[in-house]
């Protein structure tokens, strides 16, 4: 499905139906999860906006399961809590306040695992593209996740431990919290060189997309188009808010304009990306 196509099933009616299964034992609570967390993990990739989760019954269920189970003194399920707090993120257009200091940290334990096994990547890519997924509206204090993200960012550098998804989702959780923290700038350009690293991994996406297929025979979207398009929303911000000037802006400037020539007859969406990065460059 498309995002237009995900807008539409994703209605309210929907999530209550889930609600309503788990309340009657249709549905086991792990299955539920898992299943939950494929829909938001499709949504979050392909960037549907209009999903009314936060008004439904099943997003009160699930909010009060989080605070529930993260009370408790002993017994406490982490993995059930991680799920919970993935779906939350996931499936929402907007966080709770009140889950901001219970999930965000947890998430970031599970993203800071450093194991290179196909299991520990899939988990770190799911925690990180739920942290994306939080609004770059919303606040959340500095001592809630600024060494633990730097560390992930600095550590894909040295090793290249992380899928593409999973750095990009980074990168923009980063990024989105520049609305409260301007003085971050000169630490994302300088620092942590997002130019330079938004430069590599143009090229090294642009390398798995087969540029030359035509849409209607591509048939399922491929995950790397998906990566690329979602990098889009976050060289924007960097074009608009950042004034300082080094020599890998231009490098990041050409990947753009070489991407767009690859993708100008049969890649509509992502030559869109390109020139609305442009402009605002």
């Amino acid at each position: 499905m498309n995002s237009n196509e995900l807008e539409y099933v994703f209605k309210i009616g929907m999530f209550d139906e889930i609600h309503d299964m788990i309340e009657e034992k249709k549905i086991s609570l792990k299955d539920s999860i898992l299943m939950l967390k494929h829909m938001g993990y499709c949504k979050v990739l392909k960037i549907a906006r209009n999903v009314n989760f936060q008004d439904s019954f099943l997003y009160t269920r699930l909010e009060m399961m989080i605070i529930e189970e993260e009370k408790k003194n002993e017994g406490r399920n982490e993995k059930l809590l991680v799920g919970l707090c993935e779906c939350n993120f996931l499936l929402n257009n907007a966080v709770s306040e009140g889950l901001i200091s219970i999930c965000v940290p947890l998430l970031l334990n599970v993203a800071s695992n450093k194991e290179e096994n196909k299991e520990a990547q899939k988990e770190v890519e799911m925690a990180l593209l739920a942290l994306s997924n939080i609004p770059g509206c919303q606040k959340i204090e500095k001592e809630f996740f600024i060494n633990e993200i730097k560390e992930i960012i600095q550590n894909q550098q040295e090793y290249r431990n992380l899928t593409h998804l999973a750095y990009q989702s980074s990168w923009k959780f980063l990024i989105d919290r520049y609305f409260n923290y301007e003085s971050w700038k000169e630490v994302i350009v300088n620092e942590l060189h997002f130019v330079r690293e938004e430069s590599k991994e143009l090229e090294e996406l642009s390398k798995s997309v087969d540029w030359k297929r035509k849409e209607e025979e591509r048939g399922k979207e491929v995950k790397e188009a998906l990566v690329i398009w979602r990098w889009f929303f976050v060289i924007g911000y960097c074009f608009e808010w950042c004034t300082l000037c080094c020599m890998e802006w231009e490098e990041l400037i050409y990947s753009i304009v070489d991407m767009f020539q690859a993708a100008k007859d049969n890649h509509k969406d992502i030559c869109n990306g390109c020139l609305g990065s442009l402009r605002r460059a």
